[in-house]
């Protein structure tokens, strides 16, 4: 049996394409961007699409053009919203979470699913998520959510997400989340057929032409499965003077630069997420009786700058570098600037990703084509929920549902 669904908040559809998969009918889809509306059009053609802001379109008529609807799906924006009411103005993103109780409330759907960014659930102090599950139970909803990695249902990436499940109070029956797969896919798995970029007519790949190379001295010098940053010292971060980017350090001007690096961010040296470090602090840090060659020789090279008589790290940028990813793991979150000029970088090959092969990270099909400037394009892959996660989420859905019927 197949179920009627709503997606609002629809992206180009990542969310409606794992439901399809699973049998329901996406009988309406809300998108207010043109062009990402345009690649939601032309892979979803069965679908009525409305294309406008949610706020401004008139509930009524779209009850009218789709009937009833057995599940609403979506991930509305909730970065700007406040509960304590400290909501800027300017920020578009305030009420729109409100819109998607609002046709919840309206329709009265049998379930719910809402998704969103991991940081919902810490967001003004737990206070936020509390709210919006206030809400739903306020209209006639049992309300339980889980904070799923995608990295464990099969989806090549470390992406966390929170999905917000309300089951109207009139069903007796629970729903479950997804269980973790027991396999995991890597990034090489998941693109390693595809290295060779073009036309379709080279590749037989849509969205696989365009691509940003990166500096090839950097990218031969970091290597596979590294991050270039100088501002942490974590798990496979390599900093700029290991590597001698700059110039070679001697192991003395290592230690002075490992000193500011690792120390800066201390409120002992003052009140800013990082504060410059005096000469002092700096002797105090290393053990080094006289370092005043080595900062003259740090400053030449422009490892360091100095800052109203003290010294920090130049490059700070350099915290969000370079990143060539392990060919043998899930990579990080796909975002929104994961090809264009982005730091993430392929395995093999001195150049960022191609819309096609984020794509492919985000588990869309090879025929769901793009549509937009190629910056739109990497926009609307960044943001999508990745079919997979929302194929796992609808199949537990379907089932609910089913036993409803039984």
């Amino acid at each position: 049996m197949s179920y009627s669904v709503l997606d609002l908040f629809a992206g180009c559809g990542g969310f409606s394409n794992g439901f399809i998969k699973k049998n329901f009918t996406i009988k309406g889809a809300i998108e207010v961007d043109k062009d990402i509306a345009l690649t939601y059009r032309k892979n979803h053609s069965d679908t009525k699409l409305f294309i406008g802001d949610i706020r401004k379109l008139n509930i009524e008529d779209v009850r009218n053009e789709l009937g009833d609807i057995d599940v609403i799906i979506g991930g509305p924006p909730c970065q700007g919203f406040s509960v304590a009411g400290k909501r800027d103005v300017n920020d578009q993103r305030n009420t729109l979470p409100l819109e998607f109780i609002k046709y919840v409330d309206y329709f009265k759907p049998k379930i719910f699913v809402m998704e969103n960014v991991k940081g919902l659930i810490s967001m003004d102090k737990g206070r936020v998520l509390k709210h919006f599950i206030e809400r739903f139970e306020a209209i006639g909803y049992k309300v339980k959510y889980e904070l799923l990695n995608c990295a464990d249902y099969e989806i090549p990436q470390t992406r966390e997400r929170i999905f917000v499940v309300g089951v109207r109070e009139d069903i007796n029956i629970e729903f479950s989340f997804p269980s973790k797969s027991k396999t995991m896919i890597t990034l090489g798995e998941a693109i390693g057929d595809i290295e060779q970029v073009g036309t379709f007519e080279e590749t037989n790949q849509h969205n696989h032409d365009m691509f940003f190379p990166v500096d090839r001295r950097t990218y031969e010098l970091l290597g596979e499965g590294n991050f270039l940053c100088d501002l942490r010292h974590g798990e496979n971060h390599v900093h700029s003077w290991e590597i001698s980017l700059k110039g070679e350090c001697s192991q003395k001007e290592m230690d002075i630069l490992n000193a500011i690096s690792e120390n800066r961010r201390k409120k002992k040296y003052g009140n800013k997420d990082g504060n410059p470090l005096s000469i002092e602090d700096i002797l105090e840090l290393t053990n080094h009786d006289d370092i005043r060659n080595e900062i003259e020789n740090l400053l030449r090279m422009r490892y360091i700058e100095k800052i109203d008589g003290k010294y920090d790290i130049h490059d700070r940028k350099i915290n969000i570098g370079l990143r060539i990813f392990d060919r043998d793991k899930p990579v990080n979150t796909i975002t929104t600037l994961s090809g264009a000029n982005s730091s993430y970088a392929h395995y093999s090959q001195p150049r960022n990703f191609t819309v096609r092969e984020v794509a492919r990270l985000q588990t869309f099909d090879d025929d769901f084509i793009f549509y937009g400037s190629i910056r739109s394009q990497y926009k609307q892959v960044g943001n999508a929920v990745p079919p997979k996660i929302a194929e796992k989420i609808a199949e537990q859905v379907k089932q609910l549902l089913d036993s409803i019927s039984l």
